[in-house]
């Protein structure tokens, strides 16, 4: 919707060029820096038109300078003298500033009007050297052992933070513990495969320092895939639960803790109970420390495996709620073997693999065919099949007719639901004297593809409504709609089809505000057009807002269909105050 209001305002220059281009609001990562060492500045500005972000230090010398790289809605540099990944090559905080006025940095916003927005900020370059452990970013099973040593310093404190490589942070700044033998900062922490950057700060009475170290995380070895983080709004920031391998005894619970939940919203989050997925209750339990949280507090939690009486592995989202109301989330993958789970009587046991299924389709039929091992020493056959959660109306599970001792088949398990939604259980095969289970959680969309091109042939009937002085001045407006379609074709296509969904819903609101545009009557006084007919589209500034404001609210009360009704109307409100002021 932003994109269709910078269009509209700029189709009806209703607004000086000037205002097209914002300050940028700059952060830097870490906050404190040591001279010499990697660093991250994040520039959040105007992200509707084109925008080019330059940076400028003045430095003792000649001042360095270069350009921002664009990374999703952020402008963002990182530095580094060493890694040859640095999108913004070596630092340029080269000398410390401790006992000295602060380095400074310029930035500066530039759209293609030529209309400019700057900003000058401070920045602390401390002489504190943070030196970490050679190959730490070299995990072992998916865990990183941390270590730090501040050479001729001693700190009162260093922190670590995890930061993603959309350059959103996975953790907070949590506490490094003090090895007095090893005059070091230790810890460990264990993500799921995938890029980050580990963010270190240290501080002492009368110096500080930080630095960043870029790492890699492999994929899980069992090749169970790998938790993502996602993109939200929710002030809840939580750990991500990765234990890439346990050995438990079979129906005995085993724990794990030392996981934590920040509050990184500007208000208190209160009454917050952790949702496990139906098909998982029986199995995964996730008790936190506290239920409620000031704005920046920490909590620990608690992750409980039970019940399990068969070895497999656990990939899904925990949702954290307050007052029924979804404040954040807690991405879970856990590999589990089972020891006990053989009969002594030798009738044999079953396993199967891939012991998860989890994925993203289109309505319509799917299956997924797995491998029903039998570790029993006889042939088993007559395969009982149950199936739970809400795949249960939906699944059609077909086992092999038979399988040998020691030997192993074929098992389908097709879904085929009738209508978009989550549709998650599980599916569980008996005999031989044992079970093996398939955890499924499967998102279906609609499919969309009759709908963009009858939004397609939309715009196209509009295009040929126009004259040609409405057609070339909302020429860009409708290439931008255009677009919208061929990104929600592409990514119907590739499998995206959430993307899809978001791409024709905001394409198809386009096109209405268009019409309404295209067709509201000339103001007074308005020259008319080659043929007598009037400049149609040119209205006044409050039917514009009028109608934006329409297809805005319809979207937002979509988005806060979960929203508690006392609150609806208010948030409704501070949702498009901000659509507005961004």
């Amino acid at each position: 919707m932003r994109i269709l209001l910078a269009a509209l305002f700029s189709l009806l220059l209703l607004a000086p060029p000037s205002l097209a281009v914002t300050t940028p609001d700059l952060t830097f990562i870490p906050a404190q820096i040591s001279a010499s060492s990697p660093f991250i500045v994040i520039a959040k500005g105007q992200t509707t038109v084109p925008t080019r972000v330059t940076w400028t230090v003045p430095g003792f010398g000649e001042a360095d300078f270069g350009s921002f790289s664009k990374v999703g809605d952020l402008f963002v540099c990182y530095f580094s003298n060493a890694d040859p990944a640095a999108l913004c090559g070596p630092t340029p905080f080269q000398v410390a500033t401790v006992g000295f006025d602060p380095a400074t940095m310029l930035v500066n916003a530039v759209d293609a009007s030529g209309a400019t927005a700057n900003k000058t900020a401070e920045v602390p370059v401390g002489s504190m050297t943070l030196i970490t452990k050679p190959n730490m970013e070299i995990p072992v099973n998916g865990t990183i052992y941390m270590s730090i040593t501040t050479p001729g310093n001693f700190p009162t404190g260093v922190t670590y933070a995890v930061l993603l490589k959309n350059f959103s942070f996975q953790a907070d700044y949590k506490p490094l513990t003090y090895d007095v033998v090893g005059d070091k900062w230790i810890g460990n922490v264990t993500l799921p495969g995938g890029e980050y950057y580990l963010v270190f700060s240290a501080t002492s009475a009368s110096n500080f320092g930080g630095t960043v170290v870029s790492v890699s995380v492999p994929q899980d070895a069992t090749g169970a895939g790998v938790c993502s983080v996602s993109e939200s709004d929710y002030p809840l920031l939580a750990d991500q639960v990765n234990i890439p391998g346990v050995l438990v005894e079979k129906g005995k619970p085993f724990s794990k803790t030392g996981y934590f939940i920040s509050n990184g919203g500007s208000a208190p989050v209160n009454n917050i109970t952790a949702s496990v997925p139906a098909a998982l209750a029986n199995m995964l339990e996730v008790a936190l420390q506290a239920t409620s949280l000031d704005a920046n507090d920490t909590t620990s939690f608690t992750v409980t495996l039970k019940n399990i009486d068969q070895s497999l592995t656990i990939n899904t989202i925990v949702t954290l709620l307050s007052n029924g109301t979804a404040v954040g989330e807690i991405p879970v993958l856990a590999a589990v073997t089972v020891t006990g789970a053989l009969t002594c009587s030798g009738e044999g046991s079953l396993a199967v693999a891939p012991s998860t299924w989890a994925g993203e389709f289109s309505v319509g039929p799917v299956s997924k065919t797995f491998t029903l091992s039998n570790n029993g020493n006889s042939a088993a056959s007559g395969f009982n099949i149950s199936t739970s959660g809400t795949i249960a109306g939906i699944a059609q599970i077909t086992p092999p007719p038979s399988l040998p001792s020691k030997g192993a088949g074929s098992l389908v398990v097709e879904l085929d639901p009738a209508a978009a939604g989550t549709y998650e259980g599980t599916v569980t095969v008996a005999g031989a004297g044992g079970s093996a289970t398939i955890l499924v959680n499967a998102r279906f969309f609609a499919d969309v593809t009759g709908d963009i091109d009858a939004a397609k042939q939309d715009l196209e009937d509009f295009e040929n409504s126009l004259s040609i002085e409405q057609l070339t001045q909302l020429a860009g407006t409708i290439d931008d709609v255009s677009s919208l379609l061929d990104d929600a074709q592409s990514s119907f296509t590739t499998g995206d089809y959430a993307e899809a969904e978001q791409s024709l819903n905001e394409a198809k609101a386009s096109i209405t505000v268009l019409g309404v545009v295209a067709a509201a009557p000339a103001p007074p006084g308005t020259p008319p057009s080659a043929d007598g007919s009037g400049l149609a589209f040119a209205i006044p500034l409050i039917v514009v807002v009028i109608v934006v404001a329409v297809v805005l609210l319809f979207f937002l009360r979509r988005r806060k269909k979960t929203a508690p009704k006392d609150d609806e109307d208010e948030g409704l409100d501070d949702d498009l105050k901000e659509e507005f002021e961004s």
